[in-house]
């Protein structure tokens, strides 16, 4: 993690060519300005991405929430037996 965050401020950020220096080494990166045209490197850089962008998506609500009929539609949460209604709740 320290090389990376090491690359990430030698090339300001950009995680693409930080992301290949750390698969092709820094000092071709800073050379071209670019990721290098080698198919292992490219290919590192694109599999990352697609990881990071996945894991650092915003959730969808719409997809979050349970299906009707599942466990959380049963009747058995806060309004089920034995239990009392949650009402308007509000710090006093």
């Amino acid at each position: 993690m320290r090389y990376l965050r090491f690359l990430l401020e030698k090339f300001n950020g950009n995680l693409d060519l930080s992301l290949a220096a750390y698969k092709a080494g820094e000092n071709l990166v800073e050379r071209l300005g670019r990721v290098p045209s080698i198919p292992e490197t490219t290919d590192y850089v694109r599999k990352v991405r697609a990881i990071y962008k996945k894991k650092s998506a915003p959730i969808n609500a719409a997809a979050a929430a349970p299906a009707p009929g599942s466990w959380h539609d049963c009747g058995l949460g806060s309004s089920g037996a034995g239990a009392k209604p949650v009402e308007n709740f509000q710090s006093r």
